[in-house]
């Protein structure tokens, strides 16, 4: 197995990579740019494990690139940053990549290609099975259709494509668990609003994707994470939370509770209960934690609580990532800190980040 970084690179930069990876027995290729890579890794025969880009511009090309490639869709984009701070780790994320580390961090790095090499064989599989239900992609033929559709499908949904009511009205009869469409489209709107509050009393999850969410794939992917998963639950009625996710994306610091050195992970959804953490080196299940954050209201919380579950790289896909689902203790959290983080919750869900996106 072996992994790829793009630079360009700070010297200890791709120093410390290529000695976390040798300490894993794993190869690693490395580039100056991310064209080169491009034209070269095409004539590999086995798909590398992991992309390493230490700069936003490397990743935004690269992710555009990954995603639109069925062997190497779901290859993770791990982001070489400065420091964790956040906007180095949003900014990371909405250029497309699936984690971020600091570039001369030996011990994190090691941690990571271990949980690559480990996961590797797992997602090798480039296709899923429908087994999420129909998703209507109600927009023009285009190269962001196109993109839609294939992450869509790559996390396991059938799909049914739309350009003009009458066609949306006939899939309305599928049932869509989910449905995705843009202004572009504006002669579908209606349609798409009246199938929406008519199927499963108004709870179909919809998003509604940004006239330049093509050129924005990174923030369309958060997106996307969210209402699919969202959908793919309600589908296999396996929901069991007391309270409604919301999407909320912010750093957080993770760490074993009583422990002082902290990981760090971008909170993905959110509930009054608990916190979805994006990571490609989830704790296991069982874990006690202590998570910090800043609310959606930008007050700095300490939650503490359990791992319930976790989802490792080789079971993540496009829309599904990588992380673990974090369910707050409300006897251990400190009482104003538990009130400052519900206080958030309310806030971001009354502002409707639920079921559309504008």
């Amino acid at each position: 197995m072996y992994v790829v970084a793009i630079g360009p690179f700070a010297h200890r930069e791709l120093e410390t990579l290529r000695d976390a990876a040798v300490s894993c027995d794993l190869r690693l290729r490395s580039f100056d740019k991310a064209a080169e890579a491009v034209a070269a890794l095409p004539g590999m025969t086995e798909a590398p494990g992991g992309f390493f880009a230490a700069r936003l511009r490397t990743i935004t090309v690269l992710s555009s690139w990954v995603r639109q490639s069925p062997e190497l869709l779901n290859v993770p984009i791990v982001a070489l940053i400065e420091h964790p701070s956040e906007g180095q780790f949003r900014d990371a994320f909405a250029a497309g990549a699936d984690d971020a580390l600091v570039g001369d961090d030996v011990s994190t790095m090691r941690q990571r290609l271990e949980t690559l090499r480990d996961s590797h064989a797992q997602s090798s599989a480039p296709r899923t099975a429908a087994r999420h239900g129909v998703a209507m992609i109600a927009m023009n033929d285009g190269p962001l259709r196109r993109w839609v559709g294939r992450t869509l499908r790559q996390t396991g949904f059938e799909l049914a494509f739309a350009e003009h009511p009458h066609e949306v009205l006939e899939i309305g009869s599928l049932n869509p668990t989910l449905i995705v469409t843009n202004r572009e489209t504006s002669q579908c709107l209606d349609a798409v609003e009246h199938i929406s509050r008519t199927i499963s009393g108004g709870r179909v999850p919809t998003v509604m994707l940004e006239d330049d969410a093509w050129q924005n794939a990174g923030q369309t992917k958060g997106r996307l994470l969210f209402f699919a998963d969202e959908a793919a639950a309600r589908a296999a009625k396996v929901d069991v939370r007391r309270s409604e996710r919301v999407l909320y994306e912010s750093i957080c610091a993770f760490r074993l509770a009583g422990m002082m050195e902290p990981a760090y992970g971008l909170s993905h959804n959110v509930s009054r209960e608990g916190i979805y953490v994006r990571t490609l080196s989830p704790a296991p299940a069982g874990t006690e934690l202590w998570i910090e954050l800043r609310t959606a209201l930008g007050v700095p919380v300490h939650l503490r609580g359990r791992v319930m579950w976790r989802r490792e790289p080789g079971n993540a896909s496009a829309t599904a990532p990588s992380g673990f689902g974090f369910q707050i203790d409300r006897d251990q959290t400190p009482s104003l800190d538990l009130r400052d983080w519900e206080s958030a919750y309310e806030t971001v869900k009354r502002a409707g980040s639920g079921q559309l996106v504008h």
